[in-house]
Formats: C-alpha cells, sequence, structure tokens
C-alpha cells in the first residue's frame, strides 16, 4: 500500500478511504503545490508609435516593463516578456 496523504505523523494510505474522500485528499495536496508558487503574468502591446511589454505580479504590481523598436511586431513583444519572466523567475529560486 501506498501513502496518499499525511496526516500528522499518521499515513492515511488508499485501501482505507473512500473514492470521495481519496478525491478530497488529492485536491487538497494538489492546492498545498500552488500555496507556495509565484504568479507572474506577461503582456505585449503595440500601437502605431510604440510596441511594449509588461510583467507583473498577482497583485498586479510591475516587475519588469519597458518599450522596444517601434518596428517590432506584438509576437516579438510577447515573446520578450515570457523570455524575461522566465529568466526572473529562475533568478528568484
Amino acid at each position: 500500500a501506498v501513502p496518499l496523504a499525511f496526516e500528522g505523523a499518521r499515513a492515511i494510505y488508499t485501501e482505507s478511504i473512500s473514492y470521495t474522500e481519496r478525491k478530497l485528499i488529492e485536491s487538497a495536496n494538489k492546492r498545498a503545490i500552488y500555496i507556495t508558487w509565484k504568479f507572474i503574468f506577461t503582456d505585449g502591446s503595440k500601437t502605431n508609435s510604440n510596441t511594449s511589454f509588461g510583467i507583473v505580479d498577482d497583485n498586479h504590481s510591475p516587475i519588469i516593463y519597458g518599450l522596444l523598436e517601434p518596428h517590432c511586431s506584438i509576437f516579438t513583444a510577447e515573446a520578450f516578456a515570457i523570455k524575461l519572466a522566465t529568466e526572473y523567475s529562475a533568478k528568484q529560486k
């Protein structure tokens, strides 16, 4: 038997619980993982005169933002924001 979750020092095994209880524990375990995650969001923008990008946290606070050359496409702005967000995230570990 493989423990599905640990409650204090006691392991909860899959044979001793119902399907519904197992699904609730699995869901709680997944949510517990996300609690430690820090979400960031990227965006690229293009107007007739500017191309820009931005990265914000889950409180909408800017992390990195800036302008690109006006001839850059929206795709370039989006890709550049994702690249910088990846680099930022790697440094935060």
